[in-house]
């Protein structure tokens, strides 16, 4: 199977669920920019799909495994007992926490399980150099009536993902609107939106099972612009 994901998470029974999951929000900010930028590209043949890193404290360190490989993921729990006072930390160094976390995981599993640090490093590299930013295009059209190019631009942060349709022409942005806030999440937004589609003066933002996301008539989006 091709590994593509990257879990860092708090173990469910040390921690409560009103715990875990800005946790696991939070990291998603860094990990859904390595699947993307990094595993995507690698397309790597393993026997799991997902790293599943496990943050445990002293409750649970006696009954658990440190790595277990499961039917679909390699899971590796680290005793973390500092975790409260890394969860109060914001902004870069929150992210920094997280991406220290990864690289011990990987470093320790690396050899036996052949995964690749010196991509990963060199994809949270990219990431810094970027500002910190989790940012991507997923889809673009011409709408050839006008020249004009609508794009869905993404934009993730530690705290909400935001997707934008974006109006170009040639290389003046004409529109950039907010169309869908949600959480970090992908199960969260995967589903609203896959395609562009113009029909009847019209643009449609189509998600999957024939959802539909965003609906307008093209010169009322371009009513406002001078």
């Amino acid at each position: 199977m091709i590994f593509k994901h990257l879990i860092i998470t708090l173990d469910h029974k040390d921690f409560s669920k009103e715990e875990r999951y800005p946790h696991f929000l939070s990291s998603r900010f860094i990990l859904s920019f390595l699947e993307r930028e990094v595993l995507k590209k690698l397309k790597l043949n393993r026997a799991f799909s997902m790293l599943y890193i496990c943050l445990i404290n002293e409750t649970n360190k006696s009954e658990l495994k440190e790595i277990y490989l499961g039917e679909k993921s390699l899971r590796h729990n680290i005793y973390n007992p500092d975790y409260l006072k890394y969860s109060k930390l914001n902004g870069i160094e929150k992210v920094e926490y997280y991406i220290t976390i990864l690289l011990n995981s990987i470093n320790t599993l690396k050899d036996k399980y052949d995964l690749p640090l010196s991509e990963i490093k060199e994809g949270i590299q990219k990431f810094r150099n970027l500002g910190y930013r989790n940012e991507w295009v997923h889809k673009k059209k011409l709408y050839r009536p006008l020249s004009i190019t609508f794009f869905l631009e993404c934009e993730m942060t530690m705290e909400e993902f935001n997707l934008y349709l974006t109006l170009r022409k040639k290389k003046e942005t004409l529109l950039k609107k907010c169309i869908l806030t949600t959480d970090p999440d992908e199960i969260a937004f995967h589903y609203k939106f896959k395609d562009i589609v113009f029909e009847n003066n019209k643009v449609t933002i189509k998600g999957l099972q024939g959802y539909t996301l965003f609906e307008s008539a093209i010169d009322e989006l371009l009513s406002g612009i001078k």
